[in-house]
């Protein structure tokens, strides 16, 4: 699976925009990124680790997962993966592929554990942000 094709079934995923094409979901969601890597001073080098698919470490590229999972609505308030939202976001963004949707709530489905798992701490969102994210990169192949 390419990074592109990753990004775009991330970008749709976490992106619920009432966009006009994948183009305009994904330039959405990259400016959401941006904005939270300002906000949270992640480094281009903790960037590069996310496009390569590797588990992130510091704190500052945690928080910008969560603020940037918050922002598109896949997390609730509370930094959890939110089923609900997600089925929407499959809903839009697969409309007219019964396949692709289920595939989709198949995918949120497996990684929705990371809700029950024990964080505790000022930062959990970001820990918890980290943990959805490693769930995605380990499952992507096999939901998609």
């Amino acid at each position: 699976m390419s990074f592109s094709n990753f990004v775009v079934f991330i970008t749709v995923c976490i992106s619920y925009l009432m966009a006009a094409n994948v183009t305009d979901i994904k330039l959405k969601y990259l400016q959401y990124v941006l904005e939270c890597a300002t906000e949270h001073s992640v480094s281009t080098e903790d960037i590069r680790d996310l496009a390569k698919h590797r588990v992130v470490k510091g704190d500052n590229i945690k928080c910008m997962l969560a603020c940037a999972y918050k922002k598109t609505g896949m997390t609730d308030e509370e930094g959890k993966l939110s089923a609900e939202r997600m089925k929407e976001i499959a809903e839009t963004a697969y409309h007219d592929d019964a396949e692709k949707k289920k595939k989709s709530e198949d995918f949120t489905r497996t990684c929705l554990y990371v809700n029950e798992e024990g964080i505790s701490g000022e930062r959990k969102e970001c820990e918890r942000a980290a943990k959805i994210f490693k769930c995605a990169i380990d499952n992507f192949d096999s939901a998609v």
